[in-house]
Formats: C-alpha cells, sequence, structure tokens
C-alpha cells in the first residue's frame, strides 16, 4: 500500500516576467506539496503535522521576496517550482503545485 499526503501554505511574492512583457506586480501563491511513500505497518512514514511544519517554515524564507531573486533565474511558477523541488530538504516528493485564482501549475515528480 502506497500514502499521498499533501499539505499547503500561502506566499506572497513579487514577479516580473520580461519575456511575456509583465512589468513588476505581486501574487499570492498556494503552494501544495506532496509525498508518495509506502505504507509501514499501514501508516505513513512521516505525519502531516511534521510534513507541514518543514513547508511552512521553507516558505517563510521566500514569503514577501522577489522571486528572480530567489531562483536565480526569471522567476515564473515554474522556476518556483523546481526551486522549492531542489530545496527543500523533504523526501519522497511527488508532486509540488501553485495555484493563483483561476490558474494552476502542477510538477510531478
Amino acid at each position: 500500500m502506497n500514502w499521498k499526503l499533501c499539505v499547503s501554505d500561502n506566499i506572497s511574492v513579487a514577479m516580473k516576467i520580461k519575456s511575456m512583457g509583465y512589468d513588476i506586480h505581486g501574487h499570492d501563491i498556494k503552494i501544495t506539496l506532496c509525498i508518495c511513500e509506502k505504507a509501514i505497518d499501514n501508516k505513513p512514514v512521516i505525519d502531516m503535522e511534521t510534513l507541514q511544519e518543514k513547508l511552512s517554515t521553507f516558505l517563510k524564507s521566500i514569503n514577501r521576496k522577489p522571486l528572480w531573486e530567489v531562483t536565480g533565474n526569471e522567476g515564473t511558477f515554474e522556476d518556483l517550482l523546481f526551486y522549492i523541488k531542489d530545496n527543500i530538504n523533504i523526501k519522497n516528493i511527488c508532486q509540488i503545485s501553485a495555484q493563483i485564482p483561476n490558474k494552476e501549475i502542477y510538477l510531478e515528480i
């Protein structure tokens, strides 16, 4: 049996995406992170509270910052999801998503 545990938190960031003609603007983004793992004794290896705390702590470090400075790239939602995947200290991540009103992007790992 496998578990998929997902937790979410919100951040506010500054963006400017010159390749699409967007000047500096801000977004409130809901980040959802999921881990997939095999059950041990029918229980997940990590509990949801610990997973939530790890995500929230990590996101505090980038909250209210310019995404292009955080990611070292243009600062798109794609850049943000790859940055989280590469820098958060959580094992077995299988999906990360970013959501703003009427738009969602998913990175399946």
